[in-house]
């Protein structure tokens, strides 16, 4: 019955995957919002069937099983709950991920038009969110100078907010080429090639010719090739 059903709200950047053993239906999934501050994701639950095994003494009548329906608020509630104390950095209804839950069965569009009050209160306290994991990550990558020491949560957050880091190893991907003489990896901005001494921006190596003292490749420049 739709009375009974409820409606989980994600505006998580990354996917929701939630499975209660020994419960029918037990497996609860949401997909990834790829722009959490202007789209979310629902989902429908409604009671689930439960069964736990409480043993017994021989020769009982049961066969030690006992069934339990759990109601469609307290597994709704149970989802977001447990998504939220699942992450790292929080504090909740302060500072937490972007998921909870309404009651009723509630479309994508009604719930941007009817409630979106709370989409706007959990939005802002991501975003207070997405601040500490990048603040924490800064952290880190100071102190080690690696990508490794970040996760790929703390590198979602700063996409979400389009801050570009140096710990962001899909920003840096996107923006290195490799040098047209010995293929080797090279700042996109540099004049030379560090391995080979190729020049690599030719227009800005005269400009500069004064600087270097000799090494370099007197072979003109093709155009640089991005990865």
């Amino acid at each position: 019955m739709e009375g009974q059903i409820c409606t989980v709200v994600s505006c998580l950047p990354f996917r929701v995957n939630k499975n209660i053993p020994h419960c029918y239906p037990g497996n609860f999934t949401m997909p990834e919002v790829k722009n959490v501050f202007k789209e979310c994701e629902i989902l429908h639950v409604g009671p689930t069937l439960c069964q736990f095994y409480v043993g017994g003494e021989a020769g009982d009548n049961n066969d030690g099983w006992i069934k339990k329906t759990i109601p469609s608020n307290e597994l709704a509630e149970s989802i977001a709950r447990d998504e939220v104390s699942s992450c790292i950095n929080i504090t909740p209804g302060v500072v937490q991920p972007a998921i909870f839950w309404l009651e009723g069965k509630i479309d994508v569009e009604k719930v941007v038009l009817l409630h979106h009050d709370k989409l706007d209160q959990y939005r802002e306290m991501q975003k207070r969110w997405f601040i500490e994991l990048i603040r924490e990550a800064d952290i880190d990558f100071s102190k080690l100078k690696s990508p490794g020491v970040v996760s790929d949560l703390h590198r979602k957050a700063a996409r979400a907010l389009n801050l570009k880091r140096d710990w962001d190893t899909e920003t840096v991907i996107n923006n290195i080429m490799t040098c047209p003489s010995c293929q080797a990896i090279v700042n996109p901005l540099a004049m030379v090639c560090s391995n080979c001494k190729y020049i690599i921006n030719e227009e800005l190596y005269k400009a500069n010719a004064g600087r270097f003292m000799g090494g370099v490749s007197s072979e003109v420049a093709k155009e640089p090739v991005k990865v």
